[in-house]
């Protein structure tokens, strides 16, 4: 199978000391089991997205999460695979651990709940994800708003 060159997840920013210290564990969370029955067996994953899937919204957990992107070349593709619970493309599990050297901070959410926020806002807010390779090189170069774009 064919991966692009990074992934990324998406968190609440409540989350964003424990990723940074501790690495994206598999786990399973609330958006996960609201899918399924109390009984059902789920694997604890990862769940992982390309970039055109976070960029243009269609993964959207309505909240203004952080944005981690992940270099695919450092993930086992033995535990990779494609989301097959999820009909669109672009989606992807991960069942190991992904250490927090192999996970890089890229948009600092702000947690609001995007659905309290007008049409233009989010689309604002979309926007901003479509120029993460900028805000990456202006983060790693000291260019202006260094503030917003610190990692610790």
């Amino acid at each position: 199978m064919q991966y692009p060159k990074y992934l990324y997840h998406k968190s609440n920013p409540s989350n964003r000391h424990s990723i940074l210290k501790n690495g994206l564990k598999p786990s399973v969370g609330l958006s996960y089991k609201m899918h399924y029955d109390e009984n059902d067996n789920l694997t604890p994953y990862v769940f992982l997205y390309d970039h055109d899937t976070i960029k243009n919204g269609e993964y959207d957990t309505t909240y203004n999460d952080d944005i981690y992107r992940i270099k695919t070349s450092l993930l086992d593709k033995e535990k990779l695979n494609k989301d097959i619970d999820i009909s669109m493309e672009g989606c992807f599990v991960y069942s190991e651990l992904i250490h927090p050297n192999e996970v890089e901070l890229v948009y600092r959410g702000n947690g609001l709940d995007l659905l309290d926020i007008s049409e233009e806002e989010k689309k604002a807010f979309l926007d901003i994800f479509g120029e993460v390779e900028e805000l990456l090189a202006d983060y790693k170069y000291g260019k202006e708003n260094e503030e917003n774009r610190r990692i610790s």
